[in-house]
């Protein structure tokens, strides 16, 4: 039962993983075309400024869509591990335990980092929300396709 489970988590993790890098392509190519169109205002103290003010949903959504992309990826290839490796018995259940920590303790310090970098935001779970916010936004309110 525990291997069929880390089999599903693992399938998901890296189809996750796999569509949401498929969109931080195609935003950010798109984000590319319109600032080589420049029809905005192109004054601002820096680019992450300029970014933020003028192509906000695409900044924020390729932003968040390619760090929740490598962590689902790390997710996955964790579980891959512990499958490929055999480490789901109980003689090997120490073996375990030091993959699962030490790519927990990977994600907890590209989280920390990455918080560290969010200048807009305290936390990437804020960012999130303002995601979660935009989305709805372009939805409902501005009825643009997402």
């Amino acid at each position: 039962p525990t291997e069929r489970l880390v089999i599903q988590i693992y399938h998901a993790m890296v189809l996750i993983s796999f569509i949401l890098s498929l969109s931080t392509i195609v935003v950010a190519t798109a984000a590319t075309v319109t600032i080589m169109h420049g029809s905005f205002d192109v004054m601002a103290e820096t680019a992450y400024i300029l970014l933020q003010r003028e192509l906000e949903f695409e900044f924020v959504s390729s932003r968040w869509a390619f760090l929740m992309s490598l962590v689902t990826f790390l997710v996955g290839v964790t579980g891959r591990v512990l499958l490929e490796f055999n480490l789901l018995t109980e003689k090997r259940r120490s073996l375990a335990l030091g993959v699962v920590f030490s790519m927990t303790a990977l994600v907890s310090h590209l989280f920390s980092y990455i918080n560290s970098t969010l200048y807009c935001w305290p936390n990437f779970l804020m960012m999130t929300f303002h995601l979660i916010k935009l989305l709805i936004m372009r939805s409902f309110y501005e009825q643009r396709p997402l």
